[in-house]
Order: structure tokens, then sequence, then C-alpha cells
């Protein structure tokens, strides 16, 4: 699954503050149906909640409380390739965003192209006038494709701020983004990349990720987390769980990683140094993640261990919590 972000009233109105957060349906093989996620979105969602703009949160895979699992998650299509695609049928998922102007779509890995790609072509069609953002590293090395398909900007870095940005430009009844930082569009039929901004250094001062927005019992209801080890017997009950990530970047320069890359400036973006939340603001998050009723986190972090005193730390933190902790990324 993708987190698909929408703001939602009814089918005659525009909210002029909407903004939606598309991620796709799924493709898997018919052994392999996970639920997956992006945490990028719920930062994204946080941010423009803090601002003042109505945010919430659908799941092309999950639904919502108008459609039934059967409708979404265990619906599935066989493809010709032998996969299957699981999800919101097109039209329940053109009728939920239907009412926003700006719809965000992120592509973070290779196999959600195509995907991601048949999502952007579905809105744009039905929706020629929304805006679609997309942000991930996936959607910025392939630029033309997304644009192609139907994209109007492409976020190049980090978006808390950029998203916010881009929300009040629409406010002021306009869309010329011609001199907003760390966006690409095109112009002319060529494609344009305006530079990045500073990325911002203390991750201290990012949002708790709006994770309450997300359709948490039909995901704990599902039990099938997109990493980790689960337990003999685990899926036949619910797992309460949710996804972290404590730091940014990696301190590593990996020539086949993206990130080394971007952590100088590439073509395909720009991510900054090597950047860690305090322990202070874990503790806060994983507050947060308690009062949700969550008992396992699985940590995506690229490099958690980076710092061990620190990791040592957070792993001390979360046992004080009585937290569980998956192995995903990094660990």
């Amino acid at each position: 699954m993708y987190w698909t972000n929408y703001i939602t009233e009814s089918v005659e109105k525009q909210s002029r503050d909407g903004v939606v957060f598309a991620d796709s349906f799924c493709y898997f093989d018919s052994n392999a149906i996970l639920v997956e996620g992006s945490l990028g979105n719920l930062y994204l969602a946080a941010a423009l909640r803090d601002a003042g703009f109505q945010v919430n949160i659908l799941d092309c895979c999950l639904g919502n409380e108008r459609y039934s699992l059967e409708q979404s998650f265990y619906r599935q299509t066989p493809l010709p390739n032998g996969m299957v695609r699981i999800g919101m049928a097109p039209e329940n998922i053109i009728k939920e965003v239907a009412d926003y102007d700006i719809i965000g779509i992120s592509s973070i890995f290779t196999p959600q192209t195509y995907m991601v790609e048949e999502l952007v072509k579905l809105i744009s069609h039905a929706y020629p006038d929304k805006l679609i953002i997309m942000g991930g590293i996936n959607a910025r090395t392939q630029m033309k494709r997304f644009f192609d398909a139907g994209a109007h900007l492409i976020c190049i870095s980090e978006a808390e701020k950029t998203i916010v940005e881009i929300g009040n430009i629409l406010r002021e009844g306009s869309r010329d983004f011609s001199g907003l930082s760390g966006v690409a569009f095109t112009q002319d039929g060529r494609i344009k990349v305006n530079p990045m901004g500073p990325i911002e250094d203390n991750l201290d001062l990012l949002p708790i990720p709006a994770r309450d927005l997300l359709p948490l019992d039909r995901i704990w209801k599902i039990a099938r987390p997109h990493g980790g080890v689960i337990s003999i017997g685990q899926l036949d009950k619910p797992l309460p769980y949710v996804s972290a990530v404590t730091s940014r970047g990696c301190p590593y320069i990996c020539t086949f990683c993206h990130i080394s890359g971007e952590q100088k400036g590439a073509d395909t973006g720009y991510i900054g140094k090597f950047r860690f939340q305090s322990v202070e603001r874990v503790e806060r998050e994983l507050v947060s993640i308690q009062e949700l009723g969550a008992h396992d986190i699985y940590i995506e972090d690229d490099s958690l261990l980076a710092k061990k005193k620190r990791a040592l730390d957070i792993f001390r933190m979360m046992i004080k919590f009585g937290f569980k902790l998956g192995d995903v990324n990094g660990v």
C-alpha cells in the first residue's frame, strides 16, 4: 500500500485548502501480499495540519470506513504477469479525491513505478485541473516519465517546508511555482529544476508524523507489516504496530546507494548530511505512539546503529515503554 492523504467533504464542494497525498494501490505476488506505507507522507500531513490545512489519510489498498476490506485489501485483480493488483477500485479512488485541489503522490522504490504511474494517469485524466505533486527518490529519478503521466511538480528533497509553501501559493490564488526552491516542473516542454534551499539540520523541529490519521484498526487487523520477522501464529491475531524514523541520511558513501550521492547533491536531488533526532525528541514520539495503542515499532532508519550509545539509549527507552522492536532497516 502507499498512503493517500486526502481531504474530503462532498462531491459538489471544493475545499480550497484541500491537500491529497495519493499513494497507489499495490501489485504483489499472490503469496507475498503485505501492508506497506510511507512515513514521508505522514510527516507532510503533520506539517500541513500544523499550518492550518485540512488533511486526512486514505489508503488506496486499505480504503476507509466506506469500504470493506473485501473492497480494498482483499480485492485482488489478476495481472498478465502473474501478479495481483491489491486495493480499491479505480472509480472509488476517483470518488475519494474528487473534492481536493492538491494531490500528492509518492514513489520511493523502482518496483512502484508502474503502479504509481497508473495512479497519476488515472487522477490526471479524471481531473486535469487538480495539482499533482510527487516526491520520493523514484519520482526524482524518473521525472520525465511521471511528468508525461500527468504530474505537475516533483519535490527534489525533504518537503515538510515545501509542501506548506505550495499550499500557501495556492491559497493566494496563484499556481506560479517558478520561484519555489526544491521543486521540478515543466516549462515550454522542458523540465526545469529549481535549486534546493537549506535543509533542516535540527530534526527535533519537524512535526511528529500524523499516525492518528491512518486506518490503524485495519492495518493492525491485517497484521502483515512490510518488513521484519513475525512470530508463528501472529497472523491469526491483530498486530498493533507502527513504523518510525529517528534519523535521516547515512554516514557511509556506498556507490550503489542514492543516499551517498544525494548527500553531496546529485541530479536526482539533495538530502543533506546525516542527521539525528535527539533522544528526548524520540521519547516524545514514543509517547505519542503509546497513546495510539501500538505495541511494536518497526524502525526505518537507514543507519540506526551508526551511533551505538544513542541506539542503546533508544532501545532502553523502548523497553521502558514496553515496545517490541521490529527488524526492518539498519538493524
